[in-house]
């Protein structure tokens, strides 16, 4: 309404709601029309809905930021969080910490018990990780069997330790898969902002 009233149109998307109650995303124009001594008397809108582009723009944003299996960021998501991170410390003078999981031995089971196993181990080791970490940390899949988890804001290295024995724990608790009871184990690489390095390439390295 400011920009009508100043420019006397409009233009962008708002969400609206048709007679049966659907909402929906329309992308609008709306022109003032004027008498001739300048007062405005009505309005033009020229709208279309555009509820299934933005639904095809959100799909291809997901497949490109997330894991399609686990649903977790991807690496490319992974990157951006971790420079972010990065960014954010340097300026609220914290560090960051990067855990680098990988699950051992995790060829064999899928050589033992097939793919779809393998797939349904990895799906549990996500939402195990994210039942654990904090409301701002960030866990990812890398690819493979390789997870991180982001850790944002830390005082202390030793909090670092204590959530990277908690994960070895949770991670080595059994997993039911048919009739198959399996155990995984799990190592874990540990790097810090500003300590190990001050970009996101040398935090995984040395992770």
């Amino acid at each position: 309404w400011s920009a009508l009233r100043k420019y006397k149109y409009w233009e962008g998307e708002i969400w609206n709601r048709k007679k049966n109650g659907e909402l929906y995303i329309q992308l609008s124009t709306i022109t003032a029309i004027d008498n001739v001594e300048g007062d405005t008397i009505e309005y033009i809108a020229l709208f279309s809905d555009i509820t299934e582009i933005k639904g095809h723009e959100d799909q291809l944003q997901k497949m490109a930021h997330y894991d399609a299996l686990t649903g977790l960021p991807n690496r490319v998501l992974f990157n951006d969080r971790l420079q972010l991170a990065i960014e954010t410390a340097k300026h609220d003078q914290k560090k960051v910490a990067l855990l680098f999981i990988d699950l051992d031995r995790f060829k064999e089971i899928n050589d033992s018990f097939g793919h779809n196993a393998g797939d349904e181990i990895l799906k549990t080791v996500s939402q195990r990780l994210k039942n654990i970490i904090g409301e701002k940390d960030t866990v990812s899949r890398l690819g493979g069997d390789e997870f991180s988890i982001i850790v944002e804001g830390v005082d202390k290295a030793e909090d670092v330790s204590i959530l990277a024995k908690k994960i070895l724990n949770v991670l080595s608790q059994e997993i039911m898969l048919d009739d198959n009871t399996l155990y995984i184990s799990t190592s874990i690489g540990i790097s810090m902002f500003p300590g190990d390095g001050g970009s996101s390439q040398n935090l995984l390295k040395y992770a």
